[in-house]
């Protein structure tokens, strides 16, 4: 009898976390429905609908000038399209796919440093995390990094603790591609060598030429066509690129990845409406400044076990890319729009919290409590972020019922009357100015409702 008890509990494990990531999917292809199309999204609708996968009219073009970026999210969008329909669903379905299965090579690669439970922590915070919602129910650039990075992490960490070079190989492959997302991705890199140079038991990596050559030269081959077409194109997305950095200096990057919506909620006094307006739309999906406290707080935390390789991995990458974040000035409102440089950081800040949070747990019935009294409040606020997301954050009532009107306007477009009806109602009992009433019940009386 005893024999089976090991496989039933691991049965029950796989069970838990299929369970959760299920969940994870449904829940940000709801919330991805819930949305109109940010702006990056509408312009790459107009390059996705000119690609064209058939022969006999094949249009599959390597770089285009009105996006500033790599193609690889427009061409996801249009593959969404050919296989759901030109629609919302068919625009983000696959980013929230390849979101939900970056979810799961964070928990692995937890699991292979850390407890199960502490594995799952992670994979808890990070499924009810604002960020990855926010990022992972609309079609953006760094919304792909949320797999890919998690991936190229946990291939990279295996590649060197286990002397695996195929899994190095695959590493590589899967950062060239990320590349092709968003190339800071890239980032990933110079921490990698410095961990093992850093590190005497794997050392002899940063000896080892031919790791320079899988490291650098498959990603570099897997984004040559893109680096050729910008030089045939006047290098206009590398100037783009360039001209986002203001200077080098102080900046405050990494930190407003953490902490961005809390200053954009408690410095709105020093912030124009049209600033918060636009930080405070889907297209901005800052951490949830609590969660960010305990990513922070963990990551210092996590030094005490800095002689383990894996907090050791860990904490390189973050810190390496914290810092290089932070002696790069970006232009733009005390540097909130432009958090998701600093994107990178998520996965191994959450693993950081998960530890911290577990510790805590395990330290005395006081924290055990208020660890659980957290975590569901995180639970409460990621449905809350879902279903309303304009009520999360935005500090000013005449902004919330912009957001609400725009959201309004979208289910009215799709034809979802009874939403658009209850949301035309929250805005009146929100903020019943003259004027919006009499646009808000002008509209509502138009529809035909009973």
């Amino acid at each position: 009898m005893s024999m089976h008890k090991p496989y039933i509990l691991l049965d029950k494990e796989k069970m838990v976390i299929i369970s959760l990531l299920l969940f994870a999917f449904i829940f940000r292809l709801f919330g991805a429905l819930q949305v109109p199309y940010v702006f990056d999204e509408l312009t790459k609708e107009k390059v996705a609908l000119g690609i064209s996968f058939h022969i006999s009219d094949l249009r599959v073009p390597i770089g285009d000038q009105r996006i500033s970026l790599p193609l690889l999210n427009t061409y996801l969008m249009k593959i969404g399209y050919d296989l759901f329909g030109r629609s919302i669903l068919g625009g983000r379905i696959l980013i929230v796919i390849l979101a939900t299965i970056g979810l799961y090579f964070i928990y692995i690669l937890a699991k292979n440093g850390l407890t199960k439970e502490k594995a799952f922590y992670a994979l808890f915070l990070s499924t009810f995390s604002q960020f990855h919602i926010g990022w992972s129910r609309i079609n953006e650039e760094d919304s792909l990094l949320l797999f890919f990075v998690p991936f190229v992490l946990y291939a990279f960490y295996r590649a060197i603790t286990n002397d695996q070079r195929k899994m190095l190989v695959l590493a590589s492959i899967f950062m060239g591609i990320g590349a092709l997302a968003k190339p800071t991705i890239l980032l990933l890199v110079p921490p990698l060598f410095l961990f093992c140079a850093i590190t005497k038991e794997y050392r002899k990596f940063v000896w080892d030429a031919n790791n320079y050559i899988i490291i650098i030269g498959i990603p570099l081959i897997i984004l040559m066509p893109y680096i050729y077409w910008n030089i045939s194109h006047g290098l206009c997305d590398f100037k783009f690129y360039l001209e986002e950095i203001h200077s080098f200096g102080l900046s405050l990057v990494p930190i407003t990845l953490f902490l961005g919506e809390a200053i954009v909620y408690y410095c709105a006094y020093w912030l124009k409406d049209s600033v918060i307006e636009y930080l405070t739309s889907p297209e901005y999906p800052f951490m949830h400044w609590p969660l960010g406290i305990i990513c922070l707080i963990g990551s210092l935390y996590a030094f005490n076990s800095k002689k383990s390789f894996f907090f050791r991995f860990l904490l390189t990458n973050f810190f390496i890319i914290f810092i290089a974040l932070f002696l790069v000035k970006p232009h733009g409102y005390i540097h909130l729009d432009e958090f998701w440089w600093a994107s990178p950081l998520f996965v191994p800040s959450i693993i950081f919290a998960a530890h911290l949070l577990v510790d805590l747990k395990n330290s005395s019935k006081g924290f055990s409590l208020a660890v659980i009294a957290f975590l569901l409040y995180l639970v409460f606020h990621a449905v809350n972020f879902v279903k309303l997301p304009e009520n999360c954050f935005v500090p000013r009532k005449g902004i919330i019922t912009r957001h609400l009107y725009g959201r309004a306007n979208f289910y009215l477009s799709e034809g979802k009357r009874d939403k658009a009806k209850e949301l035309y109602r929250l805005i009146l009992k929100m903020d019943p100015n003259e004027a919006m009433e009499r646009q808000v019940k002008e509209i509502i009386l138009e529809l035909p409702f009973e």
